[in-house]
């Protein structure tokens, strides 16, 4: 295997810009001060000097900064290289690990690769198995709103560049991996093997027209290809629904309405009857329970969902409160999305709203669904959810005149600003 050349003679005259400045140093420091002792001159002599040196010191941490760089850049290719740099890159295809410990920039960085887990980088990690699973199952139409979906989540990225640029497939992966539900992470442009492999097979469902995806003629006529699809008004976007999400949810017709429901453990209206006839709602005893709304939603959610059943007094006593999470945003669309997927997943949660008309007091109640016809998350309103309110533990619409409304912990002079859920665990849901 042949080593890498690095740029000697950039690096040698970093290096050599050091050592005539630390020569600079010594010399005018012993014959200046030989001439004149006033202090005034001996600080501004080690302070122009100081200066110099720091500026050469700058320079030698950019090149190694640039030096480190370009062995991340090209690691996947590398196997070894110069004693000099004193890095090594081993097994990088067979899935091993890199490591670049310098003394001069005290850098630490790791790739690992696997068959199915690639690291995109710290915080982020791809199963990339469930993507690529994800693409095999979805017909043609699934992959025109696929890519609509791509189109809205791109933020300012070039549509075609997370497509077909190799250096962004990486980016590819990640958005890939927020339609498949998280969507809490960044995005990332790191590129892998495996990320190359399911650009192309995503390439691969729209691509009719045989267009040679790999040459440089070809990337204009896929673009072509894409734009086409994207802006195809004729593709329903609800043909994404299962393949996102699976079968989590059933259509229920209630309350003049018709609503998208979780798929529960406990259906809604068998547990809606449950919790009238047994009275698990505040209004049991509003003595006690008067302020155990978040108490009562907790159970509310806990018991649709696992089909278990909590009687009033441990439901207001916080029987469950261990099975959730907060999610707290000031971006009121970024909470909905968040209920969106919840919902879709067929996972009842909590939500705090309003406690009075003016919405400065809070309350927390259960959303079960939202109305049917809502086919991606940025298309969801506070208007459309359906909740059961932990106030009479009635199933209600959020879009009449005497509605709840979302609203935020600084609304509520609470120590939070933003708008707040409550989540069934990961490991409640496993």
């Amino acid at each position: 295997m042949s080593k890498v050349s690095f740029d000697s003679d950039v690096n040698d005259k970093v290096i050599s810009t050091l050592n005539v400045s630390i020569e600079s140093l010594n010399s005018e420091i012993r014959n200046k001060l030989l001439v004149d002792f006033a202090p005034f001159t001996q600080v501004n002599l080690f302070s122009t000097q100081l200066n110099t040196l720091k500026t050469a010191l700058d320079n030698l941490e950019k090149s190694c900064e640039n030096l480190k760089s370009a062995i991340e850049k090209n690691k996947s290719q590398w196997s070894s290289v110069d004693e000099e740099v004193g890095s090594k890159v081993n097994n990088v295809n067979g899935g091993g690990n890199y490591n670049n410990n310098s003394s001069n920039n005290g850098g630490n960085s790791n790739y690992n690769n696997s068959d199915n887990m690639t690291s995109i980088n710290s915080t982020v990690s791809i199963n990339t198995s469930d993507v690529s699973n994800f693409i095999t199952k979805i017909d043609d139409n699934t992959t025109i709103a696929l890519l609509k979906r791509l189109f809205k989540l791109k933020g300012n990225a070039d549509m075609t560049s997370l497509l077909v640029d190799a250096s962004m497939s990486g980016t590819l992966l990640v958005l890939l991996k927020k339609i498949l539900g998280d969507t809490n992470e960044d995005l990332s442009t790191v590129s892998t093997a495996e990320s190359d492999a399911i650009q192309k097979a995503l390439l691969s469902k729209i691509n009719k027209d045989k267009v040679d995806v790999t040459t440089e003629d070809g990337k204009s006529k896929i673009e072509k290809v894409i734009l086409e699809k994207v802006n195809d008004k004729t593709v329903d976007e609800s043909k994404l629904t299962e393949a996102l999400y699976g079968n989590n949810t059933v259509v229920v017709d209630m309350l003049d309405g018709s609503w998208v429901v979780t798929k529960t453990a406990s259906n809604l209206k068998e547990y809606a009857s449950y919790v009238s006839s047994n009275k698990v709602s505040q209004t049991a005893d509003t003595s006690k329970y008067g302020d155990s709304c978040l108490s009562f939603s907790y159970s509310h959610a806990y018991d649709m969902f696992k089909g278990t059943r909590t009687n009033t007094a441990s439901a207001g006593n916080y029987a469950h409160a261990g099975s959730f999470t907060d999610f707290i945003h000031d971006d009121k669309q970024t909470v909905l999305n968040k209920i969106y997927d919840e919902i879709m997943k067929g996972r009842p949660l909590v939500l705090q709203v309003n406690g009075n008309k003016q919405g400065t007091s809070r309350h927390f109640v259960t959303v079960v669904g939202f109305r049917n016809g809502i086919t991606s998350a940025e298309n969801l309103t506070e208007k459309d959810l359906l909740i059961i309110d932990s106030w009479d533990g009635k199933v209600e619409r959020m879009d009449t005149a005497t509605s709840r409304f979302m609203t935020t912990g600084a609304a509520c002079r609470k120590d939070y600003s933003g708008y707040r859920l409550q989540v069934l665990k990961d490991s409640v849901t496993a």
